[in-house]
């Protein structure tokens, strides 16, 4: 939450108008923090073939950052209490789609902890 307020007053206040640009430099200062993990050991990667990471590392990349993007964007039109409403329904539609594709089954149990996730957060 204290992110959203440091991207609301940049984005607002400060009138930086680029919230790509911000995406872009926090992603590049978690991928340096990978590679200095990575470089004295504390962090081992499963290697893996350029196909599978083309075809499922990059796409999920991709979407993770136009949705973070996208949210620091409205974040330059709505306050923050609002986003904060907005981005709390994520994990109902998260558990709409994953039925829609197959990947859970409708339960009782999943619903009501998704929307008690949901209602709690908005």
């Amino acid at each position: 939450l204290g992110l959203v307020y440091v991207n609301k007053f940049m984005l607002t206040d400060e009138k930086f108008h680029f919230p790509f640009i911000t995406v872009l430099v926090t992603n590049l200062w978690l991928w340096l923090a990978a590679v200095f993990l990575t470089a004295i050991g504390w962090f081992r990667p499963q290697s893996i073939s350029w196909a599978l990471f083309k075809w499922q590392a990059v796409p999920t990349g991709i979407c993770t950052g136009l949705d973070i993007g996208t949210a620091n964007w409205s974040l330059q039109y709505l306050n923050v209490t609002f986003f904060t409403m907005i981005r709390g329904t994520i994990p109902s539609f998260v558990l709409v789609f994953s039925m829609c594709c197959g990947l859970e089954q409708l339960e009782p149990i999943r619903v009501a902890s998704t929307l008690a996730v949901c209602v709690g957060i908005a």
